[in-house]
């Protein structure tokens, strides 16, 4: 089954969001910070921005976000790739049209 790159990107967006949340809830859990701090620091950890004044402070969190940073990084670059495929395929299709008139 062969899914368009428009609903892979909604696909990536989606699991994105939900890691997002998840993220957040994990956090909040793990090191008590407040919801607005656990949601700032899922935000610069999954862009890798990592301010560095919210740290995780066990090693049960920094295993989390060990693997949390390899997901995430993981899912922004695919998300990169299937923007630009489907950006190629958009513009190959239309020279197509183009010079097939």
């Amino acid at each position: 089954m062969d899914l368009s790159p428009l609903y892979k990107i909604r696909i990536i967006l989606v699991t994105l969001f939900v890691m997002l949340l998840g993220g957040t809830l994990l956090f909040h859990y793990l090191e008590d910070y407040t919801i607005i701090q656990s949601f700032y620091f899922t935000v610069t950890t999954m862009t890798t921005v990592g301010y560095g004044d919210v740290v995780p402070t066990t090693d049960v969190t920094r295993l989390a976000v060990a693997f949390y940073i390899l997901i995430s990084v993981t899912l922004y670059m695919s998300l990169i790739i299937h923007f630009g495929t489907h950006y190629l395929e958009f513009h190959q299709k239309r020279a197509e049209r183009k010079y097939n008139k």
